[in-house]
């Protein structure tokens, strides 16, 4: 999993679009979009600036992928937090065979 499919996971478990993170964290329009559609890299002001927004957020996580996503969480809270992320599949999942479907 890289840096795109992390920022990914963490935005759909605050359960927000990526515009509305680039907003709240205070970064320029398209730069998460790029990260995770393209996989482009990062600067470490974007990722200071996620840093300093989002504290709950382990940043080595985010950047190399080590340990949890989130900081000082309880085992209960990480595995709601596997479970939004796997409910945001499953609906997704869903919306795209009900429009195939329709099709």
């Amino acid at each position: 999993m890289g840096l795109g499919e992390r920022l990914r996971e963490f935005i759909d478990y605050k359960r927000m679009n990526v515009r509305s993170f680039e907003m709240q964290s205070g970064l320029k329009n398209g730069i998460v979009y790029r990260v995770i559609k393209n996989g482009t890299s990062m600067n470490s002001d974007s990722i200071a600036a996620i840093g300093e927004e989002w504290s709950d957020l382990n940043l080595n996580w985010l950047i190399i992928g080590d340990g949890k996503m989130l900081k000082n969480t309880s085992s209960s809270d990480q595995m709601n937090a596997m479970e939004n992320e796997k409910e945001n599949k499953n609906i997704g999942k869903y919306t795209v065979e009900a429009q195939l479907s329709r099709a």
